[in-house]
């Protein structure tokens, strides 16, 4: 299945005067999951919480998704500190979620780990422009 996100930006320069010459330039970029452009990664998520580094984020839009397709198991998301349940995922469920990581352990993380046996997780992070 392929994923890919395309985007499109138009760019069109006016005359200063207001007349109606324009210069138009269209630019497409497709950013695949399968090259050096991925925006999403996938990893084997153990009952050991594995951490998700966030760099330098401070705000973000978090994409998780267990893409196991067989079993019983779950993937739980967990904040930095490993006190709050973000959300559980069963095999191929996914959710979509804003998050402002703490930066007080000196890193801005997130934590994920499996519920009953090893399982594979999908996900990106987004940051929010400010």
């Amino acid at each position: 299945m392929a994923r890919n996100l395309t985007t499109t930006v138009a760019l069109s320069l006016a005359s200063a005067i207001g007349d109606s010459n324009t210069i138009g330039v269209n630019v497409s970029e497709t950013l695949s999951m399968d090259d050096a452009k991925s925006v999403v990664n996938t990893f084997s998520v153990t009952t050991s919480a594995t951490t998700i580094s966030l760099a330098d984020i401070t705000r973000a839009l978090v994409y998780a998704r267990n893409i196991e397709t067989s079993g019983t198991n779950t993937i739980k998301i967990i904040d930095h500190a490993g006190s709050i349940v973000l959300t559980i995922l069963k095999k191929q469920e996914w959710a979509i979620f804003p998050y402002t990581p703490s930066t007080s352990a000196g890193t801005a993380v997130l934590k994920a780990q499996a519920v009953g046996g090893t399982q594979k997780l999908e996900y990106a992070i987004i940051e929010f422009a400010y």
